[in-house]
């Protein structure tokens, strides 16, 4: 019983986890939560039906695939033995395609279990083992139902292969043990809502009646109806209830995003994420998006970027004169141009040995923060390289790395993008 308290405590600490953490790029990462159920195996004594539990964490590594790490405690017993086993491992998990709310999902790994025979048979083998590790290979298939924005409820069925046959104390039967197991989940995190439902067919207009057929009467105005309407309290088109349960949008703000684009046109017309401003990907918003007659759910294919020329330029014209050196998206490398730029450097460092530089490396803000301002670090390093190969002492250029910090671009252009993804070179004083 204290064991399966302290799994809950867990899986509550873990989930509280999942859902706060934020989503990268819209999309959500982290999810966790506890799985309890039957447990039954397949060893060389009569099995009987007992039970296990188990946290775990998942991280989303694609949109359909996601990391699992867990650790579980369960109890195997027989007509004549009864094993304890502790499990700890990770594996990979595949979800399939919505339907509606509901989700198939397909689940396999690798697992090591410590088993602990706490009452042996009166036939026990004379090589088995007491208290062993050895490793295990679960695969399994269930189902996820989506029950709110931040819950859901998974069912699953698993088959574990193990490589030892003592988990009951004997070896002379039927080769090495198995385990089947069944799991209810109840996993935290922050969900994707269900694939909107396409928009219902227009319904044909009544045929116009012949100017000869006789009046009935006027015809009264239908007021429409206000008590007992469904509440759509931010009035967004969607009541409050298909926020909630269908669309997982919030139902007190029409533009759950703020991306220009409200949550019903996101879910009924346009197919977009509510919860992320751009849904592809490519740097513009789902809203400019459509005002400007494109697809939201298709990232642009940015157009070739020219390196502009050179101008000839001794450097620096003024001590406070920085030099700046562009790089590609996603890019650490230097170009041609770029190394043309900083030979004008490295010849005026070289011809004034008490001047250092600062190498401040930015980027654009397409990608995580995180990894943005590594690659920053990348590019600054890069130039550094470049000058100290040349004969400049590295003690004299200090590397920064800022990443996505002073835009002096607009990030939703592309020719603003491309002055953001720089280095520059200042003069310290």
């Amino acid at each position: 019983m204290r064991t399966l308290i302290a799994y809950l405590l867990l899986a509550a600490v873990a989930g509280c986890i999942a859902v706060a953490a934020p989503a990268v790029g819209g999309t959500p990462q982290v999810s966790a939560g506890l799985r309890v159920g039957p447990l039954m195996g397949r060893t060389d004594d009569t099995d009987k039906v007992s039970g296990r539990a188990e946290v775990f964490a998942r991280y989303r590594l694609q949109k359909s695939l996601e990391a699992e790490v867990g650790a579980g405690y369960g109890r195997l017993s027989g007509s004549s033995f009864a094993t304890d086993l502790a499990t700890v491992g990770g594996g990979l998990v595949y979800l399939a395609p919505q339907l509606g709310s509901w989700q198939p999902l397909a689940h396999a790994g690798l697992t090591g279990v410590r088993h602990d025979v706490d009452e042996f048979p009166a036939w026990r083998s004379s090589n088995s083992e007491s208290i062993a590790w050895s490793a295990a290979v679960p695969v399994g298939l269930g189902a996820r139902l989506l029950v709110s924005p931040t819950l859901a409820v998974e069912a699953t069925g698993t088959y574990t292969y193990t490589l030892r046959d003592d988990f009951d104390g004997r070896t002379d039967i039927k080769g090495n043990d198995w385990l089947f197991s069944a799991g209810i989940s109840l996993v935290f995190g922050r969900f994707q809502a269900p694939p909107a439902r396409p928009p219902a067919a227009p319904v044909a207009a009544p045929e116009p009646q012949p100017e000869s057929q006789p009046q009935l009467g006027p015809v009264q105005p239908v007021a429409p109806p206000v008590e007992g309407a469904p509440a759509d309290r931010d009035e967004d088109g969607l009541t409050d209830r298909e926020e909630t349960r269908q669309y997982f949008t919030n139902p007190l703000m029409a533009d759950s995003d703020m991306d220009e684009l409200g949550d019903a046109d996101e879910g009924r017309a346009h197919g977009t994420d509510p919860y992320r401003a751009d849904t592809d990907g490519d740097g513009a918003g789902d809203g400019a998006e459509v005002t400007a007659g494109r697809d939201p759910l298709v990232a642009d294919v940015p157009e070739p970027e020219l390196e502009p020329p050179l101008e000839p330029v001794v450097w620096p014209a003024e001590p406070s004169t920085s030099q700046v050196v562009s790089f590609a998206t996603g890019g650490a490398s230097l170009s041609p141009a770029a190394r043309s730029a900083l030979g004008q450097v490295l010849d005026y460092l070289l011809a004034n040995p008490q001047v250092q530089l600062s190498v401040r490396g930015y980027s654009d803000s397409v990608g995580g923060w995180n990894a943005n301002l590594r690659l920053a670090g990348r590019r600054s390093e890069a130039v550094r390289d470049f000058l100290v190969a040349g004969g400049v002492e590295a003690w004299r250029l200090t590397v920064e790395a800022l990443g996505e910090a002073d835009p002096v671009g607009d990030n939703s252009t592309r020719m603003g993008r491309r002055a953001n993804r720089r280095v520059e070179l200042v003069p310290m004083p």
